[in-house]
């Protein structure tokens, strides 16, 4: 939410003609958002996160979930989910690179990939 408040208040302020889409990664084992997402932003439904190597990210009922999906709406934002696999990979890619990278960074680079993949993200 905090990014989207930033960006806002540079349109507010016309330091910025449009608000960038955001997007949200989540691991597999603990994505309510995602799956509130892939119903249309229709049913809420906490859960009990089950054990992820993203382990900060381990959360199955946030408590800003209202912030976080007007944030989305507001700005086209979509949500991407990875599992255990796909984050682990994208972290060992990362890290072949020389940039080591933790368990969570795993989850954003999986996301990023498949976005890219699938053509959601432009090149």
């Amino acid at each position: 939410y905090a990014f989207y408040k930033g960006f806002k208040m540079c349109m507010d302020l016309g330091l910025t003609d449009r608000m960038p889409k955001m997007v949200v990664a989540q691991a597999r084992n603990a994505n309510p958002l995602y799956r509130m997402y892939k119903s249309n932003w229709e049913v809420f439904e906490p859960m009990q996160a089950e054990t992820t190597f993203a382990s900060a990210i381990q959360i199955g009922d946030p408590v800003s979930i209202n912030r976080a999906v007007k944030a989305l709406k507001d700005c086209g934002g979509i949500v991407e989910e990875a599992s255990e696999e796909e984050l682990m990979d994208a972290a060992a890619l990362a890290d072949r690179t020389g940039m080591f990278n933790c368990p969570h960074t795993g989850v954003a680079l999986a996301a990023l990939m498949k976005l890219r993949e699938n053509g959601t993200i432009a090149p």
